[in-house]
């Protein structure tokens, strides 16, 4: 069905300050991860190493709740779009690191849903900041302001 409002384009800002946002809190959790894992202090299958992968996830979360508050729309595409530019970027660090120091790459294909996987977690995130929006709009300082209002008002009213 088409209609006649054109769909307003990605705002890449938005992308670049929510994907950084993430990378903030995600890079030093992946960079920890590979150095638990590296030293071997922690194994692939260690529940720490699966708390760190959970803090990660909830990171990409971070960066679609950003990409939510920053756009006024399409605030879904937007957080699906900020945490897989984030994996995106981590994972090609990574890549460019594995290279240089001659150890084997991962799958690539395993890239791919990884990044499916972040997107979705962005998705959830920018969902979770338009479902919180009404809540934080109605603070208790717009209540003083508008009973401050009111009070002005009916100080001049005569009695």
């Amino acid at each position: 069905m088409a209609t006649d409002q054109e769909t307003p384009p990605m705002s890449w800002p938005v992308v670049i300050k929510a994907a950084v946002s993430g990378g903030t809190f995600a890079i030093p959790l992946a960079v920890a991860q590979q150095w638990l894992i590296d030293s071997g202090r922690v194994s692939k299958g260690d529940p720490f190493n699966y708390a760190i992968v959970l803090l990660i996830l909830l990171s990409g979360c971070l960066c679609g709740f950003a990409a939510g508050k920053l756009t006024s729309s399409r605030p879904l595409q937007h957080g699906a779009l900020a945490a897989a530019v984030m994996y995106c970027i981590i994972q090609a660090a990574g890549t460019i690191r594995r290279l240089i120091s001659g150890e084997p790459l991962s799958n690539p294909v395993a890239w791919a849903f990884l990044a499916l996987l972040l997107a979705t977690c962005g998705m959830f995130g920018a969902a979770i900041e338009r479902r919180t929006k009404p809540l934080r709009e109605d603070t208790p300082t717009t209540s003083r302001t508008n009973s401050a209002t009111d009070n002005g008002s009916a100080a001049s009213s005569p009695e």
